[in-house]
């Protein structure tokens, strides 16, 4: 028997169909929108990543500077018979003598000692804006075996030459300052009795240990960059700019860290060259590193 299509006794077979135009647009709009949410997610996470990178580095390099210096000076030499942190010119400085032995290209024997200096202007001059360390040995000579430079020029100390090194680079600002037994800061050094220097430079003759301004301490403030950033500044030449900008805030008083802070939340550094973007990578940190006691 033959089955017309009409016939009652005839089976629908299911209609087979595909997606439709608009279906597929949808689909495609929607893998189109999970793909950029993806693709915003990974942009932020590399960002994100890149700026913990930079953060991590400046941070390196600052803790690393003044772990140096810390070093130096809590290994200083600390006599009333000794000169220490002032300079050529009487004014202050970071030069002293530590008991850390210095490299000797001579022939003598050399005494764990040396002279150590920090050209603190040395990171305004170089692309890499880093700081210069120096550092003199000591060697045994003939009696009564003295120290070089001992007492030379009333009391001031002239900076070795020799045996020079970079630390620290990236460096966009950097200061220190005395802190005295009162918590009171100043711009020079104030040692144990002052009668055996001259101390005209501070216009104070009749300074005594008795009033509690006998350095304790040395305040070092540094702000850092890092790398990008430095290169950055340095090809739209806001480098310069930016530090003196920093030297003049040192200038305003011995408390450089509330300066600096201060100048940062006024939104002072984009008006000499730092955009909010760089901002964030730039590291300030203070060390407050104490004095040996003074005999």
């Amino acid at each position: 028997m033959i089955l017309s299509p009409k016939s009652p006794f005839s089976r629908a077979l299911p209609l087979q169909r595909g997606f439709t135009l608009i279906e597929v647009l949808v689909a495609c709009a929607v893998l189109m929108l999970i793909v950029a949410m993806l693709f915003q997610m990974m942009n932020m996470m590399s960002k994100t990543w890149v700026a913990g990178r930079a953060q991590a580095e400046t941070s390196v390099t600052a803790r690393a500077l003044l772990d140096v210096i810390a070093e130096d000076i809590g290994a200083s030499v600390s006599r009333t018979d000794l000169p220490a942190f002032r300079d050529a010119s009487g004014q202050p400085a970071l030069i002293f003598y530590t008991q850390r032995q210095g490299i000797s290209t001579g022939t003598a024997p050399v005494r764990p000692l040396s002279m150590v200096s920090y050209d603190t202007t040395s990171f305004l001059n170089n692309t890499n804006a880093s700081l210069i360390r120096s550092d003199l040995s000591q060697a045994w000579s003939t009696p009564p075996f003295e120290m070089d430079g001992k007492l030379t020029n009333a009391g001031n100390l002239t900076a070795p030459t020799t045996d020079t090194n970079e630390i620290g680079t990236g460096i966009i600002a950097f200061n220190f300052a005395f802190m005295a037994a009162n918590q009171s800061l100043t711009t020079n050094y104030y040692p144990s009795n002052p009668n055996d220097y001259s101390y005209t430079n501070t216009g104070n003759s009749t300074y005594n240990k008795t009033t509690n301004l006998v350095s304790r301490a040395v305040v070092v403030s540094v702000a850092v960059v890092d790398a990008k950033t430095l290169g950055i500044l340095n090809s739209t030449g806001k480098l310069t700019n930016l530090q003196n900008f920093f030297s003049t805030l040192q200038g305003a008083s011995p408390d450089t860290l509330a300066n600096w802070q201060t100048a940062i939340e006024k939104g002072q550094l984009a008006q000499y060259g730092m955009p909010s973007a760089l901002a964030a990578n730039l590291l300030i940190l203070e060390r407050t590193i104490p004095l040996p006691i003074q005999k």
